[in-house]
């Protein structure tokens, strides 16, 4: 799966404000690295991308997971690992929504396998 590059969008941005996340594209006027990216701005934007793209029953959910990776991991490891379901084009991309490739065979997980259990 092609992981998506995630920038900060300050095409609209006032002065001072930092604009918005988004994945890169060659619309945009003014792009700017999105390394700075918190948490909560992570969840999100897969979550306003999920909205976007007619994938309602995915909205709410990357808050949800944010919210359970704070608690059980912390601030900094659920950033991380946030950033890579957020470069995979969220968990309905990963899912293999609208123009992705699902994320199971990178994951380790074969697809259409029912009794699935994750490498060793």
């Amino acid at each position: 799966m092609h992981k998506q590059h995630i920038v900060r969008i300050m095409d609209d941005a006032e002065p001072g404000e930092i604009g918005y996340l988004g994945y890169h594209s060659d619309f945009h006027d003014d792009e700017r690295s999105g390394e700075d990216a918190t948490l909560e701005e992570l969840a999100d934007m897969c979550d306003h991308d999920a909205e976007a793209s007619n994938r309602h029953s995915f909205v709410g959910n990357h808050r949800l997971l944010a919210a359970l990776l704070y608690r059980y991991v912390g601030r900094q490891q659920a950033g991380v690992i946030m950033r890579d379901i957020a470069e995979r084009g969220g968990l309905h991309g990963m899912n293999g929504q609208g123009e992705n490739d699902s994320s199971f065979r990178d994951l380790g997980i074969p697809d259409g396998d029912a009794h699935w259990v994750l490498p060793a």
